[in-house]
């Protein structure tokens, strides 16, 4: 797995992003891009013809399997109260029969959350 995050707008890189300039006050906020690729991955050691490997999650030896997935991300921190977050990820299922996609294919889901802080 890896991350990176960078804030475009200039602000220091601190957790949590404070804006410089917030949105009321005659700024824009603060805009952080973040990037993530991260594999998962489960299989049994030891399979032989005697012994084989079953796709079945309880079985003895589990039949080698992964999911792999890039995100990436805006976060807007708009001022100290109201944050908006927008992820794109692209999964792919390595299992052909556990993938909603036919053939194995990739596939993208969105999405955007808004957090407000007290």
């Amino acid at each position: 797995m890896w991350l990176a995050a960078w804030v475009v707008t200039g602000e220091r890189k601190r957790r949590p992003v404070k804006a410089a300039n917030p949105l009321p006050g005659g700024g824009f906020g603060a805009v952080e891009v973040a990037a993530r690729y991260e594999r998962l991955w489960f299989d049994s050691v030891g399979t032989t013809d005697d012994n084989l490997a079953f796709r079945n999650p309880r079985a003895e030896n589990i039949l080698l399997t992964g999911d792999k997935a890039f995100t990436i991300g805006v976060n807007w921190t708009v001022n100290r109260w109201v944050k908006v977050q927008f992820n794109g990820i692209r999964q792919q299922v390595e299992d052909p029969e556990r993938n909603p996609i036919p053939e194995g294919g990739a596939f993208w889901s969105r999405v955007l959350r808004f957090q407000f802080l007290l």
